[in-house]
């Protein structure tokens, strides 16, 4: 009997707590699911932004432009017409001084390398003697006549008794032409701007420069008969650098 009592009160236990589990269920609104909890907010007493007046808007700055590079010098001449008259030559080596060169070599040297550089800056060059020749002075003259040299130009060395005389002296005749007189000068001045010592300008009687009616000049080189010009004549940097002087001095005059 016991054992029954125990099985129905089992029984009873399960079978009325589902029940009312069921029934609860069923009626409307009997049954709601637990509030869903918001997560709490933390608030903080951040200071309050101070509004900034709007800032200027600063300009890029633009590279300074690069100023463009000096003209060069005017290096180019044109189509003229330059004769260049190496002095002396063949049987006439022209002074000796203390140099171990004559002055037809010397002056010959310096001729070949002057008229190298005027055709390169596109003129038309013209030598009296290409070679150890003798010319007569009736002959090259004529030879500027004939070909309508816009410039005659006679390259010589020279000497002097006085050992002390130095310098490169430009000579032009006595009844020279206004050209004549210009070219003279650029020369003067493109000899003195390389440091080329200089003498005054001088006319002088010269039948190279007064039998035609071309302009023209006559430039010593310096003294074979000082110690130092002698050097200077026998080094072939410094023909080079008195070359290169005379060039720019007949450049100037041709674009001046």
């Amino acid at each position: 009997m016991s054992r029954i009592l125990v099985q129905r009160y089992i029984h009873a236990s399960v079978i009325w707590p589902l029940l009312l589990f069921l029934i609860g269920c069923i009626l409307p609104g009997c049954y709601s699911p637990a509030p869903t909890r918001q997560p709490s907010v933390v608030r903080m007493n951040l200071p309050t932004p101070t509004p900034r007046p709007p800032q200027p808007i600063e300009p890029v700055p633009l590279p300074t432009p690069t100023p463009p590079p000096p003209t060069p010098p005017k290096s180019h001449i044109g189509p003229v017409t330059i004769v260049i008259d190496p002095g002396h030559g063949g049987k006439d080596p022209g002074a000796q001084g203390l140099s171990p060169l004559p002055e037809k070599t010397i002056v010959l040297l310096i001729a070949h390398e002057l008229s190298l550089m005027l055709q390169e800056r596109g003129a038309r060059v013209y030598m009296t003697r290409g070679h150890d020749d003798f010319v007569p002075l009736d002959d090259r003259a004529d030879f500027a006549e004939r070909l309508k040299a816009d410039l005659f130009i006679s390259i010589h060395a020279d000497a002097s008794r006085k050992s002390y005389n130095d310098g490169a002296t430009i000579l032009i005749a006595r009844n020279a032409s206004t050209r004549s007189k210009t070219a003279a000068r650029f020369l003067k001045a493109a000899l003195e701007k390389a440091n080329i010592s200089c003498r005054p300008i001088r006319p002088q009687r010269l039948r190279v420069l007064e039998a035609h009616s071309r302009p023209s000049l006559l430039v010593e080189c310096g003294f074979l008969t000082n110690h130092t010009d002698a050097q200077n004549l026998s080094s072939p940097q410094y023909r080079s650098h008195l070359a290169a002087a005379l060039a720019q001095g007949i450049t100037d005059y041709f674009n001046r």
